[in-house]
């Protein structure tokens, strides 16, 4: 799963921001349980994978550069799973909200 996710960051080289929404979208699609415990899972090995590869990148990538990409993979992530809230229809029986907190 993680080398899909290195492939696809790959792919999109380093020239400009990524778009990590579409890699996060197929991720996650790719579990074979997709909850909020999940997601949060694949979500910090992104970012430690992300982490590794901005260190490693040639030339380095300026300090700048390094904040915009990993503001870039954080927004990808907010939006994702605020997409994913929103397709709720109920919530799953471990994430019930309790009555009088809604």
């Amino acid at each position: 799963m993680l080398h899909r996710l290195h492939t696809a960051w790959r792919a999109y080289g380093m020239g400009t921001m990524t778009d990590y929404y579409p890699t996060l979208s197929r991720m996650v699609g790719g579990l074979e349980t997709n909850t909020g415990q999940s997601r949060r899972a694949l979500y910090g090995r992104a970012r430690a994978m992300q982490c590794e590869r901005l260190r490693t990148v040639e030339p380095p990538l300026t300090a700048d550069k390094i904040t915009q990409e990993r503001l870039a993979l954080e927004m990808a992530i907010r939006k994702f799973e605020a997409d994913a809230l929103r397709g709720r229809r109920e919530p799953p029986n471990n994430e019930l909200i309790p009555r009088g907190r809604q």
